[in-house]
């Protein structure tokens, strides 16, 4: 394919006597008609023996200006078969790039589609294997709705020891969709103790607003042991649905393997003052001590719910965070 394309953008003989010949002879008469007139003219004004010598000049001239005229047209001619060949191997790269694209989504949809059934198979999803002690997220909505998300909790594990975490992150439908990972700047990091500790993870729901990450903990937390675990991410127009519509939802679904399980909780909104005026209203009811405080800083509105004792036993808790 690369000898064909070397081939048609290099200079042909039989398109440039094609093209470029008939145009070079009528320009040829044309200027040998003018340029005859306009020797005759001076030549009868000219006397011996300088007639001879103008004569030569202007012939000399004329032919210079004939042959300048054919390279011009030839170069013209050359750049449009240039720019033609452009095109084709622009166009021919652009059905590579989507054939590849293609096969890469669905080897990956494959991929993905694995992981989820060996995550099911070797880790019951119905078994929790941990409790938690404390909670926080703070979310900072910027004034197109792009949003850095800061989670970080501490877990206990139970009596069985602990070594995997589904974690999901949802999107207002307004938002941009995410096609690959590292298009949300994902982190996910062990951050007390370090010094043996790690957190690996893998994504087994890959959809432009929907994702589902397999945290592994490595080594597990064995029974009674803490791990402090954070994670971040940004995703672009995450909140939008509160500019274009107003409002949106955020869900917090929390799984214990203790049913009188409590947790400190905090979830902090820093909304843009660009956004306009903004407020929260609960969507469920937690159990515990709930307060809620609003305050401003010179860019944001900061919305924070603290709950010092949050029943946390399969606890569902949704937050809509309204705008004017």
């Amino acid at each position: 394919m690369a000898a064909d394309q070397k081939n048609k953008s290099s200079i042909n003989i039989s398109d440039i006597l094609l093209y470029g010949a008939p145009a070079a002879i009528v320009a040829l008469i044309a200027s040998i008609l003018t340029i005859t007139g306009a020797v005759s003219d001076v030549l009868e004004r000219v006397q011996e023996p300088h007639r001879s010598i103008y004569s030569a000049g202007l012939v000399v001239f004329a032919l210079l200006l004939v042959l300048v005229f054919t390279l011009l047209l030839v170069l013209m001619r050359q750049r449009t078969i240039f720019a033609k060949n452009i095109s084709a191997v622009r166009d021919q790269h652009t059905n590579e790039l989507g054939a590849a694209k293609n096969k890469y989504v669905k080897v990956w949809d494959r991929t993905t589609r694995s992981i989820d059934a060996i995550v099911s198979k070797l880790y019951d999803i119905e078994e929790t294997r941990w409790k938690f002690t404390k909670v926080s997220e703070v979310y900072t909505i910027e004034d197109d709705g792009t949003t850095l998300v800061e989670r970080r909790y501490t877990v206990e594990a139970g009596d069985k020891p602990a070594q995997i975490w589904r974690v999901m992150i949802d999107a207002d439908q307004s938002a941009d969709n995410i096609e690959y990972l590292e298009g949300l700047s994902l982190e996910i990091n062990a951050e007390a103790p370090i010094n043996s500790e790690a957190v690996e993870y893998l994504l087994y729901v890959d959809k432009p607003l929907h994702k589902k990450i397999a945290v592994f903990f490595l080594p597990e937390i064995t029974a009674g042991q803490e791990r402090k675990v954070k994670m971040t991410y940004r995703w672009p127009g995450f909140a939008r649905d509160l500019i274009s519509g107003n409002s949106t939802v955020f869900s917090f679904n929390y799984r214990t393997c203790d049913p009188t399980d409590t947790a400190d909780v905090e979830i902090e909104f820093r909304v843009s003052k660009k956004i306009g005026t903004t407020g929260i209203e609960m969507g469920s009811v937690a159990e515990g001590n709930m307060n809620w405080s609003t305050q401003d800083s010179a860019s944001y509105t900061i919305h924070k719910f603290t709950c010092p004792d949050m029943g946390m036993n399969h606890r569902e808790l949704r937050i809509r965070l309204l705008r004017g």
